[in-house]
């Protein structure tokens, strides 16, 4: 059976009161291996982030719908600030600017759409200590450094190897990103996934500090 990832869900919506914990137990019998439960107001992002400790297969977005964006104040925003830096946290969200229903002024959606954006751009990028080392300090803003050689990392994290063949980590991997160069080194460390079960989506060259030629290549599963 083909795992089914289902990338945006309210199951923390009333709707679901009368069955949801029936339902959600369901799920994994019936394909759907993921989920992400997707917040629009302070309160349902409260029941996600339930739904987040209760089930180790739902993961969370946590935002306030631009409808919503009344309730907001920077007390609710360094809340949510907070556990968007939860490790089941892949994503800030429900967020945008909705002109349709026009329940809140335009000013006001497009200040907490422009704070919340900020949120998104806060994540973290996970490497081990031997590369982190490699960063200057005003460039470390955004590494987390991970103990445990990217074992516990969530789903829809961003992860930099670059003393390890990311082959050992082949069941966690969602997506691949690898560098090839036109120059051989001592320490040079090689891919051995076996590329023919992925599948090749962009290729990219570009010129590197001292290598002619870099190829950038990205793959996902097939």
């Amino acid at each position: 059976m083909t795992a089914i990832f289902d990338t945006h869900a309210h199951y923390d919506d009333d709707a679901f009161n009368e069955d949801r914990e029936q339902l959600l137990a369901a799920l994994p019998r019936q394909g759907i291996a993921r989920v992400v439960d997707v917040g629009a107001s302070l309160a349902s992002c409260r029941k996600v982030l339930e739904l987040m400790e209760q089930y180790d297969y739902i993961y969370g977005a946590i935002g306030v719908h631009p409808s919503e964006t009344a309730e907001l104040t920077e007390e609710s925003y360094s809340w949510l600030k907070e556990q968007c830096q939860k490790e089941k946290c892949l994503a800030v969200g429900e967020i945008g600017l909705d002109y349709y229903w026009d329940k809140e002024g335009h000013d006001l959606q497009k200040y907490w759409f422009i704070r919340q954006l900020e949120l998104a751009g806060e994540k973290k990028l996970w490497m081990n200590d031997y590369s982190r080392r490699q960063f200057p300090e005003e460039e470390a803003g955004h590494i987390a450094v991970t103990e445990s050689d990217f074992l516990d990392i969530a789903p829809g994290e961003i992860c930099f190897l670059e003393d390890q063949d990311p082959a050992q980590y082949e069941a966690q991997i969602e997506e691949l990103i690898l560098f090839r160069w036109n120059r051989v080194y001592p320490a040079d460390l090689h891919c051995t996934l076996d590329l023919s079960v992925w599948k090749l989506t962009e290729t990219e060259e570009f010129v590197g500090n001292s290598h002619e030629k870099i190829t950038q290549e990205r793959y996902v599963r097939e």
